[in-house]
């Protein structure tokens, strides 16, 4: 039974540890998505400036 027991904890360790790492790619999507937009927005300044 404490074998069943270990498996469980294991699981539930790897299941935080994956859901962690979903976070933390959605954060850098976000981030990444931020940084797009802000990229998009400066050339389309610099289109319009220069023509």
């Amino acid at each position: 039974m404490a074998e069943n027991a270990d498996l469980l904890a294991l699981l539930a360790e790897m299941k935080k540890s994956m859901e962690k790492g979903q976070e933390e790619m959605k954060k850098g999507q976000a981030e990444m998505k931020d940084r797009m937009e802000k990229g998009q927005a400066e050339m389309k300044d610099r289109m319009e400036k220069g023509q």
